[in-house]
């Protein structure tokens, strides 16, 4: 029995490998990643997304469109922040602004939910709109404010809904 066993474990072992080699973290929707912190042994973990945001396009051109510049405004990553592996989970929200300047973009993260107001165009995604990692232009949230997030965090694997 032991010996049918120690067999089997490299066949498990190697199954293991396969499958999880077939994971590109960058199709996974951003509602269901979690960011890593490497030196608290923190994570972020997000719940859903919401955006605000306009484009600029000529008369008569609706977006997207390759006439239209942006989009312009916020998208909105909210969940759950444990500072450290041990810590009790609270609610966060990492914000991803863009606007038409220089310079163009930037993380700033906030304890608790989101606010709508003073956001004219904000909506939250519903599950399955979210669009994947591999359509932003960023794989880590690092503010420079650092107010809730002590270090970068790191997208290092995603969640099935």
């Amino acid at each position: 029995m032991i010996r049918a066993t120690l067999l089997m474990l490299p066949a498990v072992a190697m199954a293991t490998a396969v499958s999880a080699a077939t994971i590109d973290i960058r199709d996974c929707p951003i509602d269901t990643l979690v960011f890593v912190d490497p030196w608290a042994n923190g994570e972020f973990a997000v719940r859903r997304v919401g955006t605000d945001q306009t484009w600029q396009c000529p008369d008569g051109v609706q977006p997207p469109d390759v006439n239209c510049m942006g989009p312009y405004g916020e998208l909105v990553l909210e969940g759950m922040y444990r500072q450290y592996r041990d810590s009790k989970p609270e609610l966060t929200s990492a914000i991803w602004t863009v606007v038409k300047g220089v310079p163009c973009c930037g993380w700033s993260v906030q304890e608790g939910e989101v606010s709508a107001i003073g956001r004219d165009n904000f909506k939250w995604l519903a599950p399955g709109e979210a669009p994947t990692l591999r359509d932003m232009p960023w794989l880590s949230i690092d503010s420079d404010e650092m107010l809730a997030f002590n270090n970068p965090v790191f997208a290092t694997f995603c969640t099935t809904k």
